[in-house]
C-alpha cells in the first residue's frame, strides 16, 4: 500500500526509513525548502511554521502526543499545526481558595465570688444580688463586685494554617507513554482532497 505525501507514521525503529518510492523523514520540526519539497509543501504548507521566504517546517512530535483537530464539548478547537499543553505544572498554577478552619477551646477559671464592695482589685461585673443586710428594704437589689483574680489574660484562638506547596518544584503529570519514532512521508502518492458537491439545483415555482 502506498503511503501518502504528509502522512505521519510510528515507527519502532529510530531512523526515517528509504525506498520503494518513498521517502520519509523524522518529524523534528525541521526546516525544509520549498523548491527541494515542492509536492509535501503543496499538502501541509506553513502550518507547522517556517523559517522565513522559501522555507516551511515539519510537525515536531518529539516529546510530544498527538491530539485529534476540531473540538468536542469538552475541549476547546484544535487546528492543525497547533501546539497546546505544558510538560510540567507547578504547585504555583493552583488557583488561590480557602480552608475552613473548626476548632474549640475549653477553658477552666476559678470563681471568687462577688461582693458589694468596689476596690482596686474588685472589677464590676453585670451580676446582681438581692439585698439582704437592710431588713427596711429586702426586696431591692445591689450591684455586685467580682474579685480580681491576679491572674494574666489568656490569648485563645492562635491557630493557624501553614501555607502547602509553593515551592515551585514540578510534578509529573502526564499520562503513561512509550517512545517511538514518528515520521513523515515526504515523497509517495499525492492526496486528492474531496470535491466538494455542487449544491442541488434551485426548482422553479
Amino acid at each position: 500500500m502506498e503511503s501518502y505525501i504528509g502522512e505521519v507514521r510510528a515507527f519502532a525503529f529510530g531512523f526515517a526509513p528509504q525506498g520503494n518510492d518513498e521517502e520519509w523523514a523524522i518529524c523534528d520540526g525541521s526546516s525544509l525548502l520549498i523548491t527541494e519539497h515542492a509536492a509535501l509543501y503543496a499538502v501541509i504548507g506553513e502550518a507547522f511554521g517556517t523559517a522565513g521566504p522559501g522555507t516551511f517546517h515539519l510537525p515536531n512530535l518529539m516529546g510530544r502526543a498527538v491530539v485529534g483537530v476540531g473540538k468536542n464539548p469538552n475541549t476547546p478547537r484544535y487546528a492543525v499545526g497547533r501546539p497546546v499543553g505544558a510538560a510540567a505544572l507547578t504547585v504555583t498554577s493552583v488557583p488561590a481558595h480557602n480552608h475552613v478552619l473548626t476548632g474549640a477551646v475549653v477553658v477552666s477559671a476559678p470563681y471568687p465570688g462577688l461582693t458589694d464592695t468596689p476596690s482596686p482589685t474588685a472589677r464590676l461585673s453585670r451580676a446582681t444580688r438581692r439585698n439582704t443586710q437592710n431588713p427596711a428594704s429586702p426586696g431591692t437589689f445591689s450591684r455586685a463586685y467580682a474579685p480580681d483574680d491576679g491572674e494574666d489574660d489568656t490569648v485563645l484562638g492562635a491557630a493557624t494554617l501553614s501555607p502547602v506547596g509553593g515551592t515551585a518544584q514540578p510534578h509529573e503529570n502526564r499520562q503513561p507513554y512509550l517512545a517511538v519514532t514518528y515520521c513523515i512521508c515526504t515523497q509517495g502518492a499525492f492526496p486528492v482532497p474531496p470535491i466538494a458537491p455542487e449544491p442541488p439545483a434551485a426548482i422553479d415555482s
